[in-house]
């Protein structure tokens, strides 16, 4: 035999681990129609990687440990709102899932070769390393909040994350490691938000909790950037970090090390002093719009480095522009 398929009426318990007598040879697909429940304790594919596992239909599906296959994941149906839940991390080169309105839980390492695409439309639950060989990574719903767990990171190499909706995990970090772009109006809820590459927003972007900006660029168009926690921008001294919008809100302190940029044709809020902590190389607005300073410091560490191209409005006491 090649494949197997079990299908129940009821529940569907996999006690022990599951492989297969031959690495990348054996199929599996689990059937429990709507009402039967599919749990796997033990690792699958662990021994003997599995060629594709398939989760045609369930009440719920839960693997509690590693799943390893050699080919593919699958996952067809699950009740509406009913999770398919990865507790402890997925392996496999293709990951396929159907725009079901199925919720989806994914933990631990989850490394998918060819690009990972969540089009699941029933919830999204993540938490743990996310990772792609050089594929696009798609995840979340325009208008839905996924929820992170966890400390969360989205790796997708050279190519593009996209985040539709929003991203909320108050008490984690959140890492993305390349290129994003979100497709609309997104919130990211988080202890620290960390952008390493350049950031590209297709709505209006709202941090809340800190965020590290080291990509060199966060673009959001004709759309506001609100950021409600501390901003710190990394880079070398020489090179340049642009934040690009219409209405922007810096609403806690702004620190970094390269030249920041801020080309914002509304209104600029900047709540808390600049450069207090590591002050930018050089600071400077664009001649749009205005600007307002409400810190009572703009600091940079290079001589003769501020440029306020735009109308300022000083509404501190005192504010010194060093």
């Amino acid at each position: 035999f090649t494949d197997v398929s079990v299908q129940t009426g009821g529940d569907l318990k996999f006690m022990q681990t599951v492989n297969g007598d031959t690495a990348n040879t054996r199929s599996l697909t689990l059937d429990a129609g709507s009402v039967g429940n599919i749990t796997a304790q033990g690792v699958v594919g662990g021994s003997a990687a599995l060629k594709t596992l398939t989760v045609l239909n369930s009440n719920t599906a839960t693997f509690n440990s590693a799943v390893t296959t050699g080919t593919s994941v699958v996952l067809t149906d699950t009740v509406d709102a009913h999770a398919i839940a990865f507790n402890a991390g997925l392996s496999t080169p293709t990951f396929t899932v159907a725009a079901e309105p199925f919720a989806l839980t994914l933990r631990g390492n989850i490394a998918v070769a060819n690009g990972i695409n969540l089009a699941n439309t029933g919830g999204l639950v993540l938490d743990g390393s996310f990772t792609t060989n050089n594929q696009a990574l798609t995840l979340g719903q325009a208008g839905q909040t996924t929820t992170l767990l966890a400390n969360t990171s989205l790796d997708s190499g050279t190519a593009t994350t996209m985040v539709n909706g929003s991203l909320s995990g108050s008490g984690f970090t959140l890492g993305f490691a390349s290129p994003v772009n979100f497709s609309g109006p997104s919130a990211l809820t988080a202890s620290t938000v960390t952008f390493s590459k350049g950031v590209t927003a297709g709505g209006d972007l709202t941090v809340n909790g800190a965020t590290v900006v080291n990509g060199g660029r966060v673009n959001s168009g004709a759309f506001t950037q609100t950021y409600n926690g501390s901003v710190t921008v990394g880079g070398a001294a020489t090179s340049t970090t642009t934040f690009t919008g219409v209405g922007m809100t810096f609403g806690s302190t702004l620190d970094g090390t390269s030249r920041v940029v801020v080309a914002d044709s509304g209104n600029t809020t900047y709540t808390g002093a600049i450069g207090s902590v590591t002050a930018p190389a050089h600071f400077e607005t664009d001649a749009a719009g205005t600007s307002t300073f409400s810190g009572g410091l703009v600091r940079t560490s290079s001589p003769n480095s501020i440029v306020i191209a735009d109308d300022a409005v000083v509404t501190a006491a005192s504010t010194s522009f060093d």
